[in-house]
């Protein structure tokens, strides 16, 4: 706890004030942890003082709070370019990430219990200069800032995702992904990277974690075939947290003959599942060291074990379809959403536009609009 106070405190991250009339303040509380390695041994103790966002106002104390994180697809495309062209990769966490954003809002919070300063006759309470984990704008004001200093350093935004981020050198590029706190960073450029790893540490406090291990939950180990990413700790975990780590395995997923008049059926659908993972919890991808960089993408009609929208007249048709969505995802389009992605230019250009406050575009309910009523006729 008192490690977190002077993290706070050194930030900066309020001003005791005496509370003013009428206004909202926000209730806040302490969290605790245990961190765990990769292997399952105890890290650290961790105690956060969060804010208790649920009873902020929106319009009074927060507005925007949508926040991106790099999406899991572009953490796997960066290994396998790392393990096919030969790119050093490094891992990099920055504490208390959330404190850096700055906030835009004036928002009131509580002292935090155990650490409260008194006044005569006087309620005192902390206006947040800087954000702090809880608020709901905290996400968003972290990325703003982020955003900024990395922009400043010549790094742009991949239009794909907008948590990868590429900067071009002379003697080749360097690309940084970030997943609220966690960073990986690889490229082809090794005094690039170097460059931008201290240039990180001079903003934020840093912990250069080396070659990643542990990433997101996803154990990553290396050889020299390649790189492979699996979640051992994560199943271990959830099959000793119901209670079937001693439990014994079965070959399938499902039972091929389920009794449908048990009224357990799918709980006990549910448990075989676990049972099920508990035959290899260590298995997972393996991006094979093999020289190129194609992207190779396979469909198939069943993908995804749903029915469709609309009922094929033939099995061709029903491979078109399935063929459709797979180019959809493999479009080097700014996205949304896979059902958006065939949208290209045109959403991107608004997108930039809003982000660079050139324009802005307002929420505006449906019982507002008054010409909302023909489209939908």
């Amino acid at each position: 706890m008192d490690d977190e106070m002077s993290a706070l405190i050194s930030r900066g991250t309020w001003e005791l004030v005496e509370v003013p009339p009428n206004a909202d303040i926000v209730a806040c509380r302490w969290v605790f942890t245990l961190k765990f390695h990769a292997d399952g041994t105890r890290e650290r103790y961790k105690a956060r003082l969060v804010a208790k966002g649920f009873t902020q106002t929106y319009g009074v104390d927060y507005f925007e709070t949508f926040s991106p994180v790099a999406r899991l697809n572009s953490i796997r495309v960066l290994f396998f370019l790392a393990v096919n062209l030969n790119w050093p990769m490094y891992q990099m966490d920055i504490k208390n990430a959330f404190l850096y954003g700055d906030l835009n809002e004036t928002v009131y919070m509580e002292q935090p219990p155990g650490y409260v300063a008194q006044r005569e006759k006087q309620r005192i309470v902390c206006k947040l200069k800087k954000a702090i984990y809880g608020l709901k704008q905290s996400p968003r004001a972290w990325f703003d800032k982020f955003s900024r200093i990395i922009g400043e350093f010549g790094f742009s935004r991949c239009q794909a995702d907008h948590l990868v981020f590429v900067q071009t050198t002379k003697t080749g590029m360097v690309v940084l992904a970030v997943y609220v706190d966690d960073i990986l960073i690889t490229g082809s450029d090794n005094d690039g990277i170097e460059e931008a790893k201290t240039y990180l540490q001079k903003h934020f406090v840093t912990k250069d974690l080396g070659r990643p291990r542990y990433f997101l939950g996803i154990e990553i180990a290396h050889s020299k075939h390649g790189v492979s990413l699996s979640q051992r700790k994560y199943a271990c975990d959830l099959l000793q947290e119901v209670g079937l780590l001693g439990t014994k395995p079965v070959d399938t997923p499902m039972d091929s003959n389920p009794d449908f008049w048990n009224d357990d059926v799918h709980w006990e659908a549910a448990l075989r599942i676990l049972k099920y993972i508990k035959i290899s919890p260590g298995k997972g991808l393996l991006f094979k060291r093999h020289g190129h960089v194609k992207i190779e993408a396979y469909s198939d009609a069943d993908y995804a074990g749903k029915k469709q929208t609309t009922v094929a007249r033939s099995s061709a048709e029903a491979e078109y379809r399935a063929m459709a969505h797979t180019t959809s995802e493999i479009l080097c389009n700014p996205v949304f959403h896979e059902s958006t992605k065939h949208i290209e230019d045109d959403c991107h250009f608004v997108r930039e536009a809003i982000l660079s406050q050139k324009i802005c575009a307002p929420f505006t309910p449906s019982s507002e609009q008054e010409q909302i009523l023909l489209p939908k006729l």
